[in-house]
Order: C-alpha cells, then sequence, then structure tokens
C-alpha cells in the first residue's frame, strides 16, 4: 500500500505525461498545415511564424483585415488574427471570411467574444498576454477537433 503522498505524486505524474502527449499531437496536427496570420504588429508577427513553421506550418502573413479576407478566399486552413485589426472591427471580419474559416483570435476582450458569439462555432479566442507557445498547441487542437469533425 503506497502512503497518499506517493499516490499524489504518481497521479500528477501522470497527468503530466498525458497532457505532455495531447501537447505533441496538437502540435503534430499542424504539419503541412496552411495558416494565414493577420497581425498588424511586426515583432507578434514573427515569434508567431517562427513557432508554427517549426511544426511544420506554412505561413502566409497579412497585416489588416481586406487582406485577411481576400487571402482566405485563396484556402488556408487556419487563420490566426489579432483581434484589433487596423481597418476592420472583429464582427466585420468574421462576417466577412468565408463560411467555416477556422480561427484563432489574439488579445480579444470580453465585448469582441460577445460581438462575434454564434457567427462561427469554429474559433478560439486569447486574451492579452497569451503565450505563443499555446497559440501553436491551441491551433493544433482546433484543427484536430475539425478533422474528427470530417471522418
Amino acid at each position: 500500500m503506497l502512503p497518499d503522498a506517493l499516490r499524489s505524486v504518481l497521479a500528477a505524474l501522470r497527468e503530466k505525461r498525458a497532457m505532455g502527449k495531447e501537447i505533441s499531437i496538437n502540435r503534430k496536427t499542424l504539419v503541412g498545415r496552411s495558416v494565414l496570420l493577420a497581425v498588424p504588429g511586426e515583432k507578434e508577427a514573427k515569434v508567431l511564424s517562427w513557432k508554427l513553421a517549426a511544426y511544420g506550418c506554412s505561413i502566409s502573413r497579412v497585416r489588416n483585415g481586406r487582406q485577411a479576407v481576400s487571402a482566405a478566399t485563396q484556402g488556408v486552413d487556419v487563420i490566426i488574427a489579432d483581434s484589433l485589426l487596423p481597418d476592420m472591427s472583429l464582427a466585420d471580419l468574421v462576417d466577412a471570411l468565408p463560411a467555416g474559416t477556422p480561427l484563432v483570435l489574439l488579445d480579444v476582450t470580453p465585448v469582441q467574444v460577445e460581438s462575434i458569439r454564434g457567427k462561427t462555432a469554429r474559433v478560439a479566442y486569447f486574451y492579452s498576454g497569451y503565450d505563443p507557445d499555446d497559440v501553436s498547441t491551441t491551433t493544433g487542437r482546433l484543427l484536430r477537433s475539425l478533422d474528427t469533425d470530417r471522418v
């Protein structure tokens, strides 16, 4: 019989291993995927591009909403967009994109989330202060969930 302290340590290790496996699967889902990055800030775009390219994504970058809508009509697997694009509100961007386009939205506010609620089910949100590693993992999870929906 194991002491309670040892049991809790073993349970924590099992949980950490399972989380690591989930992260790895989500990131493997990114291999060969086309990502449209609609981020006006140079620094954020470079960091996200670097992270996503490291996982095997093909990256296209635009700096505003009109360019994002135009590029999305060419076909991409997912769009990662800043919520504060210089020429278009988030609600207008969601309305203008092809139906069913998976979105990962960065730096959103609760008001923005409310403004697009119900317009698209294929969306993940990040509030201010996001980690680029979390963005890549969440993007993979979103794409993986869509892949299982299609099966």
